[in-house]
Formats: structure tokens, sequence, C-alpha cells
């Protein structure tokens, strides 16, 4: 008995282990946004760095987003801004929380824990009148 006893609480330390820092470890420092629409081949800027055309991924870093923009062009159409935002990733949160204290202050403390959002940006660009 004595034994079984000794062998859970390996098994609930080493998982506590596995599972320290999830959001860092599991989903990595940035998170690839979609970015499709109409018209096709237009050019997608992140920041107001061209990151390419449409339909593309843009990979943005986890972490709070306060003043992040990503905006599509092409010529004789209006241009579309598209302002992210963070949410806060309950599932790791919640696995942090079950692990102790240390990997959710490692999240928050990177950003980890915090997706950007929204997670596809599907566009419509009007034409210039």
């Amino acid at each position: 008995m004595k034994r079984l006893g000794l062998l859970l609480l390996a098994v609930i330390v080493l998982t506590m282990l596995a599972l320290q820092s999830c959001a860092t470890i599991f989903a990595g420092s940035k998170t690839a946004i979609s970015v499709k629409g109409a018209p096709d081949s237009a050019k997608v800027y992140y920041n107001g760095m061209f990151v390419g055309y449409t339909p593309t991924k843009v990979k943005v870093p986890r972490g709070k987003h306060k003043n992040n923009v990503i905006e599509i062009k092409k010529e004789n159409y209006e241009p579309e801004q598209v302002r992210l935002s963070s949410k806060l990733s309950t599932g790791y949160l919640i696995l942090d929380i079950f692990s102790g204290v240390w990997p959710t202050i490692i999240d928050l403390a990177t950003g980890s824990i915090y997706a950007p959002y929204p997670k596809k940006v599907d566009y419509n660009l009007e034409p210039k009148k």
C-alpha cells in the first residue's frame, strides 16, 4: 500500500513538471493568423511591415496586444485595417494552476498565456469610388 502511494505521488510530481508553463511550451511564442478574402492577392501588412499576399498567415507574437494592426491593401480598393486584441487562454491557465504557482507566473510574465484575437481575418475590400 505504501508503495502504491509513493508511485502515485511520483506520477503526480512528474505530471506537474511536464505541464509547467504549458502555454510557453505548447503554444510557443507566436500564433499564425489566417488572412483571406476578396479580392485575392491583396498585400498584407503587420504593424506597417509587408508580410505577404493573400491568402496568407501572419505570425503574431503571443502576449498583450494594444496597438497591433493587420492591414490589407490592393490597388483601386479601399484598404481595410483589423486591430488585434488579446484573449486569455483559459485552458492553459487552468493547466498552469493545477501545475503550481511557478508555471502560472512564467506564462503570465512571458505573455504566452495571451492569444491574439481574432484568430482569422476574413476581408472584403470595397472598390474605390
